[in-house]
This record gives C-alpha cells, sequence and structure tokens, in this order.
C-alpha cells in the first residue's frame, strides 16, 4: 500500500514516504489479517511492542499505554465516534494536539488513521490547531480505514489545513 504524497513539497514527500509506506504496507496486511478493531485494541495492550509491525522504527504511538521518547512520526489510531471511549475520534485529536505540545519539535510527521471522520468535530476542536502546527512544519496524513465485503483498504483523507 503506497499512498500518493505529489501534493506535497518536495521535502514532506520524501520524509513522508521515508517514514509511511514501508508501515502502511505491514498495516495493510495485518488489518487484513485481523481486523482494524483488534489491531488498535492491541496497542492497549501492556506487552505490545509494535517491533513487528513497525518494523523496529522508532515512532511515537495514540492509544498506548507507554509514554517513550519523543520521536519525529506519531501515528495515532482511532476507532468509532463516541467522545467518551478512550478509542473515539474526539478522544484520540485531543491526544494528537497533547502529544504535539509535548514532543516539539522532534514530531514532524503525524498520520492519523480512523474508521469514521467527524468533520464537524474536527472543524470545530481540530483544524485551527494543528493548522498553527502545519504552519510550523509539521506535516499530517489522515488515512480513513474502510471495511466492505471485499475486503479492507486504507485511503487518504483529504484535509486540508490553513
Amino acid at each position: 500500500m503506497q499512498i500518493d504524497l505529489n501534493n506535497r513539497n518536495q521535502t514532506a514527500r520524501g520524509t513522508i514516504s521515508d517514514l509511511l509506506n514501508p508501515t502502511l504496507e505491514r498495516l495493510d496486511s495485518t488489518i487484513a489479517e485481523i481486523g482494524y478493531a483488534r489491531l488498535v485494541k492491541d496497542f492497549l495492550e501492556d506487552d505490545f511492542s509494535g517491533s513487528d509491525l513497525f518494523g523496529g522504527q522508532a515512532i511515537n504511538l495514540i492509544p498506548s499505554p507507554h509514554k517513550g521518547a519523543c520521536h519525529p512520526l506519531l501515528m495515532a489510531f482511532s476507532q468509532g465516534m463516541s467522545k467518551r471511549d478512550l478509542l473515539g475520534f474526539a478522544n484520540i485529536l485531543k491526544r494528537i494536539k497533547t502529544h504535539l505540545i509535548e514532543c516539539h519539535p522532534t514530531t514532524n510527521v503525524v498520520a492519523f488513521l480512523c474508521d469514521s471522520w467527524d468533520a464537524k468535530h474536527f472543524q470545530e476542536h481540530g483544524a485551527d490547531e494543528l493548522a498553527g502546527w502545519h504552519k510550523k512544519g509539521v506535516e499530517f496524513v489522515f488515512l480513513m480505514v474502510t471495511t466492505t465485503a471485499a475486503g479492507t483498504a486504507i485511503s487518504e483523507h483529504k484535509v486540508p489545513l490553513k
């Protein structure tokens, strides 16, 4: 699975491609095997290392019970729309914003994978703040995970940050 990064500037394109595409290929096959819901829940387990899934790549992961050192890549995964659910879109968005404050200037690429998109909540609680981070050089890639009878797909969800 490769995402099309032609709409990004040359420096960011190389960085994002190098950081994300190998990981997305492994994610794609893992999601096809065990499903997105189980994968996201596995991240919450104390013994989840992610070394196979992320190929030993140093990343920050949301959700995770562990807070480690800051890394250039943050991968965040939400499941569902519930504002009360730990894995819900709103809570994961809030954790992304907190991570960027705590890990500035180390984290410069954020990949946000979700199985549903809350456009209203994003506009009200995330768009302006993430646009500010984008102006400071943080690149965002929003990815939708969709499951149909034919299988699961990960595709880029275009979100303009101004």
